[in-house]
């Protein structure tokens, strides 16, 4: 299994990166970002696209 950090995923090319490679079920995905806040509301609370 091949492990991914992807970091400025609050916008931009990182979410949509991050968004695109947790549907990989060969990857662990690992996302940071400055905004925590905005972090948590575009993955966690919208887990039904992984």
């Amino acid at each position: 299994m091949t492990t991914v950090l992807i970091t400025g995923t609050s916008s931009g090319i990182g979410r949509a990166t991050v968004r695109r490679l947790a549907r990989r079920p060969d990857l662990t995905v690992y996302a940071t970002a400055t905004r925590v806040n905005t972090l948590y509301r575009n993955f966690v609370t919208k887990a039904k696209w992984a």
